[in-house]
């Protein structure tokens, strides 16, 4: 549904089953990739350590970071690097796009 969403928004969606799929997808697209939107729980790799090894290759590339499991260690504890922004799901459509356009900004957002 979220993916649908920002498809229709203008937004190039890629989209992983899981942290190994989104390394291999990553890989392939790096540079052009300007946002990478995660789940904290995923099959094989966590969301946070899959964004913090991608950010060690494509420094400026943003990152958002949900999960519905907030007694999460890493999320309780504060552990969440600065440059992550972090949303609680459920996540609506509306309220993602509304992440989206405030962390990329005008000049990578597709226009409304």
């Amino acid at each position: 549904m979220l993916s649908s969403s920002l498809s229709n928004q203008g937004y190039t969606v890629i989209e992983a089953e899981n942290g190994e799929q989104g390394t291999a997808v990553f890989e392939k697209n790096k540079h052009r990739i300007d946002l990478l939107i995660t789940d904290m729980v995923m099959p094989g790799k966590n969301g946070l350590d899959m964004a913090m090894e991608f950010q060690t290759t494509a420094a400026d590339l943003r990152v958002i970071l949900m999960s519905g499991y907030t007694e999460n260690n890493l999320i309780r504890d504060g552990n969440i690097p600065a440059d992550i922004t972090f949303i609680n799901k459920p996540v609506t459509p509306a309220s993602l796009s509304q992440v989206i356009a405030d962390e990329l900004g005008p000049e990578v957002s597709p226009p409304r």
